[in-house]
C-alpha cells in the first residue's frame, strides 16, 4: 500500500511541476507578445522616422502635419488610450491639425467602435498595418505634408510621452 501511495505522490508531483512550467511559459509568451503588439513602454520607433507613408485616399498636402493613429478595435492598449486620443481630436479642432485613424478592421466597423467610445474621428482608413511598417498598436505617427514620418510613438503612452506628442504637434 505504501508503494502505491509513493507512486501516486511521485506522479502527482510530476504533474504539478509540468503544470507550473506550462503556466510560467504561457506568462512569458504573453508578456513578450504584449511588448511586440501594444505596450506601455513609451518607446520611440526610429525605424519609421524618415520613411514615406502611403495610405490610399490620404492627401498629405492638405495639412502641414497629419497625426496618424494606427489602432485596432481589439487592442486593449488602444482602448485604454482613448482619453488621450480625445485630447488629440480636440487639439485638431483648435489648431487645424489633421488626425486620421488607420485600422486593420473595415472602416465601418472601426467607426462604430469609436462611436461607442465617443471618439469623434472623421477620417478612418482601413489598411494592413504591416504595409505601413507598423508592428504593433497603438502607434502614433506624425507625418509632414510630403508624407514623411517625422516622429513616431508606440504603445500606451505615459503622461510624459503624451506631453511629448503634444509638444511635437505645437511645433510648426
Amino acid at each position: 500500500m505504501s508503494q502505491r501511495l509513493s507512486t501516486w505522490l511521485e506522479r502527482t508531483s510530476y504533474i504539478a511541476v509540468i503544470g507550473c512550467s506550462l503556466t510560467i511559459a504561457t506568462a512569458v509568451v504573453r508578456d513578450s507578445r504584449m511588448k511586440a503588439v501594444g505596450s506601455s513602454a513609451d518607446q520611440k520607433t526610429s525605424k519609421l522616422e524618415g520613411t514615406r507613408l502611403t495610405i490610399k485616399g490620404v492627401n498629405w498636402k492638405s495639412s502641414s502635419q497629419t497625426l496618424v493613429l494606427a489602432l485596432s478595435t481589439s487592442c486593449h492598449f488602444c482602448s485604454e488610450s482613448i482619453p488621450f486620443y480625445k485630447r488629440l481630436v480636440d487639439f485638431e479642432q483648435r489648431r487645424g491639425l489633421a488626425v486620421i485613424a488607420v485600422v486593420p478592421q473595415p472602416a465601418t466597423e472601426a467607426n462604430k467602435y469609436f462611436a461607442t467610445k465617443q471618439l469623434k474621428l472623421s477620417n478612418i482608413y482601413s489598411a494592413d498595418l504591416e504595409t505601413l511598417n507598423v508592428e504593433g498598436t497603438p502607434t502614433l505617427l506624425l507625418v509632414n505634408r510630403d508624407g514623411i514620418v517625422e516622429h513616431s510613438w508606440v504603445g500606451a503612452l505615459r503622461k510624459q510621452a503624451e506631453e511629448s506628442v503634444l509638444a511635437q504637434l505645437r511645433t510648426p
